[in-house]
């Protein structure tokens, strides 16, 4: 790793970049902010090997984003397997949790879940609960399911408390608003 940070230290950081301003809009629900190489599913040439999987990471959240899910579920074993090599547990978390919502929003109810309890199942020895707190708006049901059927009562009761949803919502009109330059009434935010 010393000798390729060495080699392009500048190719790193644009890559770092590319790829932690692209997360954070991934995160926050907004596409058009991810960068075009990861939207368009364009792996850059030259990306130091453990940034790899995080690339897949926020092309997935893209293509669940845009509602995808064919396309996303199609590419989660390829991208899985690449953050299996290294190995990478949080991407192959943010993976599993990605197919498992592409399955269900197709109706794939058992891939789904089996899906869901895979990631579960990875984050739950390190209490990495960030992924699912981040995606609430996606799991919020599944997650209660689970819970009910006694499934990793006291994890899943963790990430219900730390539930992002209501804190991205209002980036995302903090957003809003600075690009529109406006912001709007509680009139027209209730009629909305």
């Amino acid at each position: 790793a010393k000798d390729y940070v060495k080699g392009d230290s500048q190719l790193l950081h644009q890559q770092t970049w590319m790829l932690g301003t692209s997360y954070i809009y991934s995160v926050i629900g907004m596409p058009q902010g991810i960068a075009r190489d990861i939207s368009e599913d364009r792996l850059p040439e030259g990306l130091y090997p453990p940034l790899e999987p995080y690339f897949y990471v926020i092309l997935e959240k893209s293509l669940l984003l845009r509602g995808e899910y064919h396309k996303l579920a199609g590419l989660f074993p390829m991208h899985y397997e690449a953050a299996s090599r290294l190995p990478n547990v949080l991407a192959q978390i943010y993976l599993s949790l990605f197919a498992a919502v592409a399955y269900l929003k197709l109706f794939h109810k058992e891939e789904g879940m089996n899906l869901l309890r895979q990631a579960l199942n990875l984050a739950q020895a390190d209490g990495l609960v960030i992924p699912f707190a981040e995606n609430m708006q996606y799991i919020a049901i599944p997650l209660q399911q689970l819970l009910h059927a006694g499934f990793e009562v006291d994890f899943i009761k963790s990430i219900q408390t730390l539930s992002l949803e209501e804190k991205i919502q209002s980036l995302q009109q903090q957003i809003d608003e600075k690009e529109h330059g406006y912001s709007l009434t509680s009139r027209e935010k209730e009629i909305l």
